[in-house]
């Protein structure tokens, strides 16, 4: 059509049909080429009868060809031999209207006439034929828009038209909002349908009967032709150039067409091509209200919508059309005036998702609290593995066709910048994702995050990591920032000088961006909702509690009728937190531990070690030991690492689906070398998630981590290094420079202790350890002081607790006492007595962890707790226990339900008294008679008659320690009387911190005077003189020989008076 045409047609007066000037258009003018008719025909005219005779055999021939396909089309056509017949048959099939009978056809008697010359004349000229067929059309089109959906227009649509919704919204398609963005007036879904049935049917010429090759050829030349024509008419009504119509409306019925039906390839190629040649202009102005349409399908639909997943569909489709060596749809999208171009408001990253094309498109909440209405989802019973089927599916099926989008974006040389700069602007404008505390409401929600970031998975998982440059992220030109972001062990005055020393160094390549992109991007998106599953998880159960502990003390607080009112609204209040957090959970849950998800983060995050460890060993991973730490590495930000380890923690502890054992394998070698070379690591705490992952690999602790367990010591010297390293390790954390470090230090050190207990299920860990213990360094000395530190802190922390809970306890029995209470009271013990639960059940956890460690290693190792710095404080730690727990105030620590603490006071008693007789020799009997506080001759007595009473320990077990309580109660005896002896020791002999006699004095920097073995047993605590907080090290000590020469003379003087005195020998 023209120009000229075209105005006319749109200006046409209200009365007059839009169509008339088309019809009388001819496109004779055009080259076609011609089929051979049947020489029959050819020279003379028919008459009336005969041409009646003719409409009748073909009228009965073609009896049902309309409604068949057109292979029975031919079939019946082959019979007549007329190659008009052919045409015309194939024609009816397509437009599925009878075009030889104008008492039976929907279209005009003249029209019908014009089709009865060409039968007449033979003439197989295919523009004719179009010619023809274009009017046809636009005299169905015409009939669509201004009758509506009769029944005789219905029946043009053949076996679609059931799929035409009527005017009542709640009929097919149901009423929530995101149906109804696809919904559009029937009359035009009928004639999107209407256009598009017939582009099919003209697509399904393949078979064509036992017609000439040469004729099947004419005929699918001239089904493709008449195929262009009909997108073309498409084309032209959506580009508003032809008729005065809602586009808007066609617009959304063509996107439920092409979501809800098999719409071709070769259709939408012939739809994209033509309207591309149209202009830019034109395809703007036929595809944008289109891409408005899909945006404000996405906005209202969610994940309860079965068809959640169309919008994404319609645009992965439209994207992925290549005409002429360009995407020009892909094109179009940057051509529009929302494309991000730069933030509105401070709420830039939220912007972002809402706002452009490809965030609003990309962008389906998959969590509770950021579209409350997938409530809904949830089955009333409770249970939610629909939810996490449903869920899990659909997402993977946006996530795929998310992918498919981005994919064909980056391919296209004219968007591929324009949406790196996209991706770019994500993670630049949700960079304080990660930060404690950012406001949410202006950062981008974590679904979109989340599908972005599985995206750059899936596009990151064939790129090999020798194309990947780890100096891409210093260089001016990097896609991702590092601006305030802590280093590996670099100050950020350095990390900056480093940055400009390797400008320039290497040029921007598509893997080291997308790499690098996906790194930074799974920090913000990926690694955030970790802590937030693990307090949803948490929710549930400490509602529980609460609910559980409000309806235990109804007793108390019913007998109050304001009290009683406040706390059953409370109890209403809770049930219903109770039931949305058990909700919550179900969704994080179907998110969180969706194992696609999850192997793709296991398996990127394989890479990102890798790229990592590569930096800090280069080609020298079979050594566990460094020499040196590369300025790369140190320049590198922590989370590179740390983000890794998460992953994997979490993986574990949630047992989410692990990589394969070959990259388990390498994966285990690089955290036995970050574990042995901690000093790499600015920050301790880097140290110590290594050792947490570590501990989860445990058997014991989650079986599933087995294959890393097994992979870490399959080097030989892996035992050996990682047991020195830890064990240094566990005096390291004393300090960690944080305000938690008090109470992550226990933490950390329970970490440890459970690995060791592992090791030692390995026969070749097992001796290794147990041959470093016996040449014990310093390191191992300051180890086992801290194992004392723990022990004695911890039990003296539960033992407390247990004593106060007693004392609770008591009260609350006795009602009358307790009723007799202030109600302030009552509520000032109950809070304390929950507090001091919480402190009893975690202190002795991580008390009988120590203590089955001393069992453990003093069964085959017994010097180093002996030494004069450790065997002294260990016999006074054990005594003091052990008298506790066998003693007479061992009755108050009787509590109403101890397994509710994991309180077994038996088996605690079995491990003390256990360690009593690893350790039986005669330097400890000696530790244990200098232990003036808590020995005295009645405690063993006692401590064996416990053992008796409670069937605790073997016969033998029993003998043995009587043989030892004998032992010491002879060297207390000899110990008395020595006392008498050096009842007057002089002041300048006695330790000025102990007020004990000096036997091998050593002189401080400070010159201050102290025995040796109480003033290294100081410094294994801390590094300072006692008396000026100077630092102080063992080095630094220097003998007091002249000093000594007179302790030792006056001790000499003393033995030798006290032989000459009976009642002093």
């Amino acid at each position: 059509m023209n120009n000229e045409e075209n105005t006319t047609n749109s200006s046409s007066p209200s009365g007059c049909n839009p169509f008339e000037a088309l019809k009388s258009s001819s496109n004779a003018d055009k080259e076609c080429s011609t089929i051979r008719v049947n020489p029959e025909f050819a020279h003379r005219e028919l008459s009336q009868s005969e041409l009646r005779d003719v409409r009748t055999a073909v009228s009965s021939s073609c009896e049902g060809a309309v409604e068949e396909n057109v292979g029975s089309v031919c079939t019946a056509v082959k019979e007549s031999s007329l190659d008009t017949f052919v045409l015309r048959s194939y024609l009816e099939h397509v437009m599925h209207v009878s075009i030889h009978d104008s008492q039976e056809s929907c279209l005009p008697p003249s029209l019908v006439n014009e089709f009865d010359q060409l039968m007449i004349s033979h003439d197989c000229d295919f523009d004719r034929w179009l010619n023809l067929s274009e009017l046809v059309i636009w005299e169905i089109v015409s009939n669509f828009l201004q009758d509506g959906m009769t029944e005789r227009n219905v029946s043009l649509l053949g076996t679609d038209a059931a799929s035409i919704p009527s005017y009542d919204v709640s009929d097919k398609m149901g009423d929530r909002p995101g149906y109804l963005s696809f919904r559009s007036n029937p009359q035009n879904l009928g004639l999107v349908k209407y256009i598009l049935t017939c582009c099919r049917r003209a697509h399904t010429h393949g078979d064509v009967g036992n017609l000439d090759k040469g004729v099947k050829e004419k005929i699918e030349d001239f089904g493709k032709r008449m195929c262009k024509q009909i997108v073309s008419l498409l084309v032209h009504i959506l580009s508003a150039c032809l008729l005065p119509i809602d586009t808007m409306d066609i617009q959304r019925a063509l996107a439920y067409c092409i979501c809800n039906e098999n719409v071709s390839a070769v259709f939408l190629y012939d739809f994209l091509s033509q309207s591309a040649e149209l202009g830019e202009e034109a395809f703007d102005r036929i595809f944008h209200p289109l891409v408005d349409v899909l945006i404000f399908a996405s906005h209202v639909l969610s994940l309860q919508d079965e068809i959640v997943t169309w919008p994404l569909d319609v645009f992965r489709n439209l994207c992925s059309i290549k005409v002429n060596g360009s995407r020009p749809f892909c094109n179009s999208i940057l051509r529009r005036p929302d494309w991000f171009s730069g933030p509105l408001t401070e709420a830039a990253g939220r912007e972002i998702a809402a706002l452009t094309p490809l965030g609003s498109i990309m962008t389906v909440f998959c969590f509770l609290d950021e579209d409350p209405t997938l409530d809904n989802m949830c089955k009333v019973d409770g249970s939610h593995n629909f939810v996490h089927t449903v869920i899990r599916l659909r997402l993977q099926l946006i996530r795929d066709l998310s992918t498919e989008t981005l994919r064909c974006m980056m391919m296209n040389s004219e968007s591929r910048e324009p949406t790196m700069q996209f991706l770019s602007s994500v993670l630049a404008l949700n960079s304080k994702k990660s930060s404690l505390m950012s406001n949410l409401a202006d950062l981008a929600p974590d679904s979109f995050l989340l599908n972005i970031l599985v995206v750059l998975f899936n596009l990151s998982l064939k790129i090999m990591l020798d194309k990947v440059d780890p100096l891409y992220v210093f260089q001016s030109s990097s896609r991702v920032q590092l601006q305030g972001i802590a280093r590996m062990n670099m100050t950020s005055e350095n990390a900056a000088m480093f940055c400009k020393s390797v400008e320039g160094a290497m040029q921007p390549r598509f893997p080291s961006e997308c790499f690098f992109m996906t790194v930074h991007l799974a920090h913000i998106a990926l690694l955030p909702l970790f802590p937030r599953y693990a307090k949803h998880k948490r929710a549930p159960i400490e509602l529980s509690d609460d609910i559980r502990w409000l309806e235990r003390n109804e007793k108390e607080w019913i007998r109050y009728p304001a009290l009683a009112r406040r706390n059953r609204l409370a109890l209403k209040l809770l049930k219903r937190k109770l039931e949305k957090a058990t909700k919550q959970l179900a969704f994080n849950e179907a998110v969180m531990k969706d194992e696609n998800l999850l192997s793709l983060a296991a398996y990127f995050s394989l890479k990102q070690m890798d790229v990592v460890m590569k930096a800090l060993c280069g080609n020298r991973s079979d050594s566990i030991h460094l020499t040196e730490v590369p300025d790369l590495f140190k320049a590198f930000p922590e989370f590179y690492i740390e983000d890794v380890l998460d992953v994997f923690i979490f993986l574990l502890e949630y047992e989410g689906p692990l990589p394969g054992y070959m990259s388990v394998h390498r994966f285990a070698q690089h955290l036995l070398i970050l574990i042995c070379n901690t000093g790499i690591f600015n920050n301790p705490y880097l140290s110590a998630k290594v050792v947490e992952l570590l501990f989860y690999t445990c058997p014991q602790v989650r079986p599933a981590g087995r294959s890393f367990h097994d992979s870490l010591f399959q080097n030989p010297s892996a035992g050996e290094a990682l047991f020195k390293s830890l064990v240094k390790f566990y005096s390291d954390v004393e300090t960690l420079g944080s305000a938690s470090e008090f109470y992550d230090k226990f933490n950390i050190r329970f970490h440890i202790q459970t690995i060791f207990k592992s090791m030692l299920d390995e026969p070749a860990c097992r001796a290794v350890m147990f041959d470093y213990c016996k040449n014990a360094d310093a390191n191992f000395i300051r180890f086992v002081n801290m194992l004392i530190n723990d022990t004695t802190y911890l039990l003296d922390e539960s033992m407390e607790g247990l004593l106060r809970i007693n004392s609770v306890e008591s009260q609350m029995n006795d009602e009358s006492r307790w009723w007799n209470l202030e109600m302030e009271e009552r509520q000032r013990l109950t809070v304390q007595h929950a507090h001091d639960e919480r402190i009893v059940r975690s202190s002795l956890q991580l008390a009988r962890a120590t203590i089955d460690m001393f069992v453990y290693m003093t069964k085959d190792v017994t010097e180093p707790f002996l030494t004069g710095e450790l065997g002294d404080r260990l016999a006074a730690m054990l005594n003091y226990n052990l008298k506790q727990l066998c003693g007479p105030t061992s009755q108050r620590l009787r509590v109403k339900d101890p397994k509710r603490y994991t309180w077994e006071p038996r088996s605690l008693i079995n491990e003390l008294t256990e360690i009593y007789l690893n350790l039986d020799c005669d330097k400890f009997v000696g530790c244990i008679v200098a232990d003036e506080r808590s020995y005295s001759p009645a405690f063993f007595r006692n401590v064996i008659e416990c053992l008796i009473r409670h069937n605790i320990k073997s016969n033998s077990k029993v003998e043995q320690l009587k043989l030892l309580a004998q032992k010491v109660h002879a060297v207390w005896k000899k110990r008395k009387q020595e006392d008498m002896v050096f009842s007057d020791v002089p002041s300048d002999f006695m330790d000025p911190v102990m007020g004990t006699l000096m036997r091998d004095p050593v002189k401080l920097p400070s010159g201050s005077i102290m025995d040796r073995t109480v003033i290294t047993r100081h410094l294994l605590n801390t590094q300072t003189d006692p008396f000026t907080r100077q630092p102080l090290n063992e080095n630094m000590l220097v003998p007091a020989v002249e000093l000594k020469t007179q302790i030792d003379a006056w001790i000499e003087e003393k033995m030798h008076l006290a032989n000459k005195r009976p009642h002093l020998k």
